[in-house]
């Protein structure tokens, strides 16, 4: 696993949050951040863009729902 990117309500302020901790926006996407710092990479993504992306979009996803990558 190389990266896990958890689902947050609000993510211009996840990304602010990651930044504010030295990471630095690698790519911005329609409801997805990816930052990167000394080499390892993270990422945020809307709770909407995650389900469906992993293929569920009516399913409210639970606190801590995330992607491993």
């Amino acid at each position: 696993m190389t990266r896990v990117t958890p689902s947050v309500n609000d993510l211009g302020r996840a990304r602010g949050l990651y930044e504010a901790l030295g990471w630095w926006p690698a790519e911005i996407g329609e409801g997805l951040v990816l930052l990167h710092h000394d080499g390892v990479a993270a990422g945020a993504s809307g709770r909407a863009a995650l389900t469906t992306d992993q293929g569920r979009p009516e399913a409210p996803p639970g606190t801590g729902a995330m992607t491993p990558a």
